[in-house]
């Protein structure tokens, strides 16, 4: 039987608790560097500067993650991907993200915008669209 806890109006499966960085597919070298809270974040190839992310939430699809602070990545103002100053708010679906079965393409569950890279440099931020620009990095892997 599988055992869940209740937070806020969702239940919470026993996936909580998976851990890893949240990298590029098609470069797995460049996962998402935190910048602090409040700021938008980044990706990095420099294996001590990529954050760690822990599955807050895992329910049909739908997951949060935070770092090692308890801070949410989160969609803000702008398409801007960024840590929340604080924890995720499992009924904030600016905190959420989906996926298709079997896609590394993950949405906003709020917005429906896709998490999007410019580029696979150092430093280039993390945003998020529903139609990202011709040509940007879209699909991710990230701890479920």
């Amino acid at each position: 039987m599988l055992n869940t806890q209740v937070s806020g109006l969702k239940a919470v499966p026993d996936a909580v608790g998976d851990e890893s960085q949240i990298c590029l597919t098609s470069d797995t070298s460049y996962c998402i560097h935190t910048n602090g809270a409040g700021k938008q974040v980044s990706i990095t190839n420099v294996a001590a500067e990529q954050a760690n992310f822990t599955v807050v939430f895992d329910e049909e699809g739908d997951h949060a993650w935070q770092d090692g602070n308890g801070n949410c990545l989160r969609e803000g103002t702008g398409g801007v991907l960024k840590m929340e100053n604080g924890p995720c708010v499992i009924s904030d679906d600016s905190d959420n993200w989906e996926h298709s079965q079997g896609s590394n393409v993950w949405k906003n569950v709020e917005t429906g915008d896709e998490m999007y890279v410019k580029s696979d440099e150092n430093g280039d931020y993390v945003w998020a669209s529903t139609a990202p620009p011709l040509g940007t990095w879209i699909n991710w892997n990230a701890p479920t």
